[in-house]
């Protein structure tokens, strides 16, 4: 299950997790090893990228993370397994997940001059291990913009008329990501990685 902050689980992955890059650790992402407090005894715990095993991660606020966290990504992108080695545990755990990462530019608007590696501030060897990157621009526009915060105080306010916009249904979206998943397969060519 998919769950979104703010918003109810649905049924979108098989199996998904949410975090926020901001009060992500690496320990929270990957594994850690409790200590329970009556016995002593530790036992390993999951964290996200592996709870997300054959699902997805989605990462928001990926820029306000940590450098150790970033470099700890780089593992479970290319080798999709997590290792852990403390507290006289040695494990390596599966985390083959699909990771969906949002982030913000840096001075808190896109600027169209610089290049995406420069806006958002991320090392571009992390950036590497994504294959599709979408920008997402908020161009400004004064009917959008009102018609965006009527609906946000709507959210709040029962007395506001509802209004809905077209969306893809829940069922329709599922099966998409259920066929992309089976039958789509990515292939970059050398020709086509030199772009990147």
């Amino acid at each position: 299950m998919l769950k979104l902050e703010g918003m109810q689980s649905v049924a979108l992955a098989p199996r998904g997790i949410y975090t926020s890059g901001r009060g992500s650790s690496i320990v929270g992402l990957n594994a850690y090893v409790p200590k329970d407090p009556e016995t002593s005894e530790t036992a390993l715990e999951s964290g996200a990228l592996v709870l997300s095993d054959r699902g997805i991660c989605c990462i928001d606020e990926f820029d306000k993370m940590s450098d150790n966290a970033h470099s700890m990504l780089h593992e479970v992108m290319e080798q999709q397994r997590v290792s852990i080695a403390k507290a006289r545990i040695i494990a390596s755990l599966n985390a083959r997940t699909s990771v969906l990462a949002c982030s913000y530019p840096s001075s808190s608007r896109y600027n169209p001059r610089l290049s995406v590696i420069d806006n958002i501030e991320l090392p571009s060897t992390l950036l590497s291990g994504f294959d599709l990157i979408y920008l997402v621009l908020d161009k400004a526009n004064e009917q959008t913009n009102r018609r965006l915060a009527r609906h946000l105080v709507a959210l709040h306010y029962d007395e506001l008329e509802d209004q809905t916009l077209d969306a893809l249904d829940l069922p329709t979206l599922t099966s998409y990501i259920t066929y992309a998943r089976q039958h789509i397969h990515t292939k970059i060519f050398d020709e086509d990685a030199k772009e990147f």
